[in-house]
Protein backbone atom coordinates (compact mmCIF):
# COMPACT_ATOMS: atom_id res chain seq x y z
CA UNK A 1 0.00 0.00 0.00
CA UNK A 2 1.67 3.26 -1.28
CA UNK A 3 0.64 6.74 0.99
CA UNK A 4 0.54 9.76 -0.65
CA UNK A 5 1.28 13.07 1.26
CA UNK A 6 0.86 16.58 0.06
CA UNK A 7 4.03 18.62 2.08
CA UNK A 8 2.75 21.67 0.59
CA UNK A 9 -0.06 21.20 3.19
CA UNK A 10 1.97 20.20 5.63
CA UNK A 11 4.09 22.90 5.30
CA UNK A 12 1.30 25.85 6.07
CA UNK A 13 0.06 23.07 8.64
CA UNK A 14 3.08 23.42 10.64
CA UNK A 15 2.71 26.58 13.27
CA UNK A 16 6.11 25.85 14.89
CA UNK A 17 8.72 22.70 15.88
CA UNK A 18 9.64 21.86 19.04
CA UNK A 19 13.02 22.25 20.45
CA UNK A 20 15.17 19.10 18.68
CA UNK A 21 16.93 16.57 20.70
CA UNK A 22 19.59 13.89 18.95
CA UNK A 23 17.66 10.19 19.06
CA UNK A 24 19.25 9.10 22.08
CA UNK A 25 17.19 12.13 24.22
CA UNK A 26 20.57 14.43 25.23
CA UNK A 27 20.86 17.64 23.74
CA UNK A 28 22.29 18.44 20.15
CA UNK A 29 25.97 17.97 18.91
CA UNK A 30 27.19 18.80 15.69
CA UNK A 31 26.36 15.66 13.68
CA UNK A 32 23.85 14.04 15.86
CA UNK A 33 20.35 13.50 14.60
CA UNK A 34 18.04 15.57 15.82
CA UNK A 35 13.87 14.71 16.33
CA UNK A 36 11.26 17.59 15.48
CA UNK A 37 7.95 17.42 16.05
CA UNK A 38 5.59 19.49 14.47
CA UNK A 39 2.85 21.81 16.37
CA UNK A 40 0.06 21.74 13.82
CA UNK A 41 -2.74 24.53 13.31
CA UNK A 42 -6.38 23.08 13.65
CA UNK A 43 -8.69 24.54 11.18
CA UNK A 44 -12.51 24.14 11.40
CA UNK A 45 -14.33 22.66 8.49
CA UNK A 46 -16.34 25.67 6.77
CA UNK A 47 -19.02 25.66 4.19
CA UNK A 48 -20.70 28.33 2.56
CA UNK A 49 -24.59 27.83 2.09
CA UNK A 50 -26.23 30.06 -0.45
CA UNK A 51 -30.10 30.54 -1.26
CA UNK A 52 -29.15 30.96 -4.50
CA UNK A 53 -31.58 28.14 -5.22
CA UNK A 54 -33.83 26.75 -2.69
CA UNK A 55 -31.78 24.34 0.12
CA UNK A 56 -33.19 21.49 1.90
CA UNK A 57 -30.40 19.64 3.52
CA UNK A 58 -30.53 16.98 6.66
CA UNK A 59 -26.80 17.23 8.43
CA UNK A 60 -25.03 14.28 9.53
CA UNK A 61 -22.66 13.79 12.13
CA UNK A 62 -19.75 13.42 10.91
CA UNK A 63 -20.36 16.84 9.96
CA UNK A 64 -19.90 17.97 14.18
CA UNK A 65 -17.93 20.87 14.29
CA UNK A 66 -18.43 22.81 10.76
CA UNK A 67 -18.56 26.57 10.05
CA UNK A 68 -21.57 27.12 7.67
CA UNK A 69 -21.73 30.79 6.46
CA UNK A 70 -25.05 31.62 5.04
CA UNK A 71 -26.26 33.92 2.40
CA UNK A 72 -30.18 34.25 2.34
CA UNK A 73 -29.82 37.54 -0.28
CA UNK A 74 -31.54 35.84 -2.72
CA UNK A 75 -34.82 36.41 -3.97
CA UNK A 76 -37.64 34.25 -2.66
CA UNK A 77 -35.55 30.93 -1.78
CA UNK A 78 -35.20 29.08 1.29
CA UNK A 79 -32.72 27.45 3.59
CA UNK A 80 -34.08 24.52 5.63
CA UNK A 81 -31.65 22.67 7.69
CA UNK A 82 -32.31 19.00 9.38
CA UNK A 83 -30.12 18.61 12.57
CA UNK A 84 -29.21 14.80 12.94
CA UNK A 85 -31.24 12.64 15.24
CA UNK A 86 -30.04 13.35 18.71
CA UNK A 87 -29.95 9.88 19.97
CA UNK A 88 -26.32 9.18 19.25
CA UNK A 89 -25.57 12.43 18.25
CA UNK A 90 -24.20 13.87 21.88
CA UNK A 91 -21.03 16.38 21.51
CA UNK A 92 -22.22 17.09 18.02
CA UNK A 93 -22.13 20.35 16.90
CA UNK A 94 -22.70 23.17 14.28
CA UNK A 95 -22.17 26.81 13.86
CA UNK A 96 -24.71 29.25 11.64
CA UNK A 97 -23.04 32.49 10.66
CA UNK A 98 -25.09 35.27 8.71
CA UNK A 99 -23.10 36.82 6.47
CA UNK A 100 -25.14 39.49 4.76
CA UNK A 101 -28.49 40.27 5.00
CA UNK A 102 -31.60 38.31 3.70
CA UNK A 103 -34.17 39.03 1.11
CA UNK A 104 -37.82 39.81 2.44
CA UNK A 105 -39.04 36.81 1.49
CA UNK A 106 -35.74 34.36 2.34
CA UNK A 107 -35.93 31.93 5.42
CA UNK A 108 -33.49 30.17 7.35
CA UNK A 109 -35.11 27.25 9.08
CA UNK A 110 -33.20 24.89 12.04
CA UNK A 111 -35.49 22.05 12.65
CA UNK A 112 -34.84 18.94 14.83
CA UNK A 113 -37.01 16.98 12.13
CA UNK A 114 -38.28 15.13 15.38
CA UNK A 115 -41.45 16.45 17.08
CA UNK A 116 -39.85 14.23 20.30
CA UNK A 117 -36.83 16.14 19.76
CA UNK A 118 -36.79 19.98 21.50
CA UNK A 119 -34.30 23.21 20.95
CA UNK A 120 -33.42 25.02 24.66
CA UNK A 121 -31.53 28.03 24.44
CA UNK A 122 -31.43 31.82 22.75
CA UNK A 123 -29.79 34.29 21.14
CA UNK A 124 -28.36 37.62 22.90
CA UNK A 125 -29.12 40.95 20.91
CA UNK A 126 -26.07 43.15 21.58
CA UNK A 127 -26.98 46.76 21.02
CA UNK A 128 -27.64 49.30 23.99
CA UNK A 129 -29.57 47.39 26.66
CA UNK A 130 -29.14 43.82 25.85
CA UNK A 131 -32.19 41.60 26.00
CA UNK A 132 -32.10 37.41 25.26
CA UNK A 133 -34.77 35.85 22.73
CA UNK A 134 -35.37 32.42 25.26
CA UNK A 135 -36.56 29.19 23.24
CA UNK A 136 -37.58 26.18 25.54
CA UNK A 137 -39.51 22.83 24.23
CA UNK A 138 -39.47 24.15 20.37
CA UNK A 139 -38.40 21.96 17.30
CA UNK A 140 -37.73 24.23 14.96
CA UNK A 141 -36.27 27.80 14.01
CA UNK A 142 -36.80 30.40 11.53
CA UNK A 143 -35.00 33.45 10.69
CA UNK A 144 -37.85 35.44 9.01
CA UNK A 145 -36.42 37.26 6.13
CA UNK A 146 -40.55 38.70 6.49
CA UNK A 147 -40.12 39.86 9.67
CA UNK A 148 -36.52 41.46 9.88
CA UNK A 149 -33.69 41.39 7.14
CA UNK A 150 -30.94 42.74 9.59
CA UNK A 151 -29.71 39.48 9.49
CA UNK A 152 -25.91 39.93 9.13
CA UNK A 153 -23.90 38.92 12.10
CA UNK A 154 -26.25 36.64 13.46
CA UNK A 155 -24.55 33.79 14.82
CA UNK A 156 -26.19 30.42 15.86
CA UNK A 157 -24.16 27.82 17.57
CA UNK A 158 -26.25 24.41 18.03
CA UNK A 159 -24.60 21.16 20.22
CA UNK A 160 -26.38 18.07 21.15
CA UNK A 161 -26.83 16.63 24.50
CA UNK A 162 -28.12 13.17 22.80
CA UNK A 163 -31.67 13.70 24.02
CA UNK A 164 -32.17 17.46 22.67
CA UNK A 165 -30.07 20.24 21.30
CA UNK A 166 -29.10 23.63 22.39
CA UNK A 167 -28.99 26.86 21.07
CA UNK A 168 -27.22 29.79 22.28
CA UNK A 169 -26.01 32.95 19.58
CA UNK A 170 -25.66 36.58 19.22
CA UNK A 171 -26.62 39.05 17.19
CA UNK A 172 -25.80 42.86 16.32
CA UNK A 173 -28.79 44.34 16.24
CA UNK A 174 -31.55 47.32 17.52
CA UNK A 175 -33.45 45.46 20.76
CA UNK A 176 -36.74 44.72 20.37
CA UNK A 177 -36.30 43.40 16.65
CA UNK A 178 -37.57 39.57 16.36
CA UNK A 179 -35.13 37.77 14.07
CA UNK A 180 -36.54 34.70 15.23
CA UNK A 181 -39.64 32.39 15.75
CA UNK A 182 -39.45 29.57 17.28
CA UNK A 183 -42.22 26.65 16.31
CA UNK A 184 -43.20 23.64 17.93
CA UNK A 185 -43.64 21.40 14.66
CA UNK A 186 -40.89 19.40 13.29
Amino acid sequence: MAIKFDFNKLRTAVTKWTTGVDTALGTLAAGDQAIYTPHLRHARPTEHITNASAVTRTLLDAESGTLFSIDLSAVDNDIAITLPTAAGSAGVYYDFCFMVDSDDDADFTLTTGAAGTDIYGGITTLAANSTVDAFAGISNIVVDGSVAQSAEGLRLSVICDGTNWHLSGHIMTAVGTVHLVGGAGA
